[in-house]
């Protein structure tokens, strides 16, 4: 596996970072890495063009965009955009309900209960034998009238 530098090139972050995975193939052991790196150097920002750049170029890896999320966060960007970066996840591994589960739990975190609730249910669509999304419906609807007509009931 080649280690990925820090710092790939002079510049911006996100035009180094998208030039490195433009032009380069790297393992996913080494992106994990090179991102670990950074996050260690509490070099948010690059993280968070890393990241970018490794999805725009297609070396989407699930642990991303959670990852991306924190630093976003961290960074003071938009709710909305940290959000998006979740849900981005969903569409990645969209019939898993471990992971959507954890995206949902994220979501909540954010306020984003609504989103969440959609999350939880779409786990229970894809596994009614699994309680986990039914009770975490529970937490954020108290057991109302709205949890019964948006829940599946097995």
């Amino acid at each position: 596996m080649e280690k990925i530098p820090v710092d790939p090139g002079t510049g911006p972050a996100d035009k180094v970072w998208n030039d490195y995975f433009r032009t380069h193939d790297a393992d996913p052991r080494a992106v994990c890495d090179v991102v670990l790196r950074l996050h260690k150097a509490k070099r948010t920002e690059d993280v968070i063009a890393c990241i970018n750049g490794a999805l725009i170029h297609g070396r989407s890896q699930p642990w991303m965009y959670t990852v991306l999320a924190l630093e976003m966060e961290r960074a003071g960007r938009p709710r909305e955009d940290i959000e998006r970066v979740l849900l981005s996840n969903v569409d990645f591994s969209a019939v898993n309900v471990d992971n959507l589960m954890y995206s949902a739990a994220f979501l909540t975190r954010f306020g984003a209960q609504v989103r969440a609730l959609a999350l939880y249910r779409q786990a229970a669509l894809v596994d009614p034998s699994r309680l986990e999304p039914y009770v975490m419906s529970l937490t954020y609807t108290n057991f109302t009238k709205k949890f019964v007509q948006f829940m599946p009931l097995a």
